[in-house]
């Protein structure tokens, strides 16, 4: 029963590294063949593959980045910022990506003005931006678990110095520890819970209460930016980066 049981497992794992493999090698040519179709100018058609390849599931910065720079030539801007955007968040410090996305904004209407922030909130950013989450919490694990160790033998040696080297080590990789836990939470909200969005109609008018009988507050255009705070029905709450705040219908916002 048992040798039964393991080779149902063995097949098992083996099919599905057969299809795992299979799913790669298609998007690989997939791939391939909308970079040759970028490459040769035939845009429409590239973005059409790369499309394709999100749609199988497959998600990457350098994916959305070529999607992005697709849309662009084309003339598609609001498409391409919302791609630069979705490329941004899975790599931050792109330098390639900052450079693209900031030449898609410079053809959008609405220029927003940001808020500054405190400093400290500034460099925490910026330190949170350095890893993906993924390699965050590999620190973050790996800190603890070297932490334990070094107390563990703080506690069983007998050396005075060697007991305050292991005890201060200890205490020091536990605080990278904590501070890389608190890198991967905050890594892990800006990419899947922080909402943000790109609005997609050439013109709207930003009202002060979900549905038509809001006031009218402002107008923006396809291209800008915004956060979104609550839904209600058809309609979001949407902030801008100076602060103002309003609804927009859902439909003419696409998340990033």
């Amino acid at each position: 029963m048992v040798r039964r049981f393991s080779k149902i497992c063995l097949l098992v794992g083996l099919l599905t590294a057969v299809f795992y493999n299979a799913g790669a090698q298609a998007h690989e040519e997939n791939l391939d063949s909308a970079n040759a179709s970028y490459a040769r100018g035939d845009f429409e058609n590239s973005i059409g593959l790369y499309e394709s390849i999100i749609e199988e599931g497959y998600v990457a910065a350098q994916l959305y980045y070529n999607l992005g720079n697709a849309y662009y030539k084309v003339n598609e801007i609001a498409w391409a910022i919302l791609f630069y955007e979705r490329a941004k968040k899975l790599d931050p410090i792109d330098e390639d990506i900052d450079y693209n996305l900031s030449l898609a904004k410079l053809r959008t209407i609405d220029k927003i003005e940001t808020i500054p922030t405190f400093f400290i909130t500034d460099i925490t950013e910026d330190l949170s931006n350095k890893y993906s989450v993924d390699k965050w919490a590999l620190i973050a694990g790996a800190a603890m678990w070297l932490s334990i160790i070094l107390f563990a033998a703080f506690v069983v040696v007998n050396s005075t110095s060697l007991r305050k080297l292991l005890f201060w080590s200890s205490l020091v990789i536990l605080i990278v520890g904590l501070t890389s836990t608190g890198m991967a939470h905050r890594k892990y909200s800006i990419v899947f819970e922080q909402r943000e969005g790109i609005v997609f109609s050439p013109s709207i008018v930003v009202q002060s209460a979900p549905g038509e009988n809001g006031n009218d507050l402002f107008v923006l255009h396809e291209g800008t930016k915004v956060s979104v705070s609550e839904e209600i029905g058809d309609w979001s709450k949407i902030k801008l980066s100076d602060g103002s705040i309003g609804w927009l219908p859902a439909t003419t916002i696409k998340i990033i």
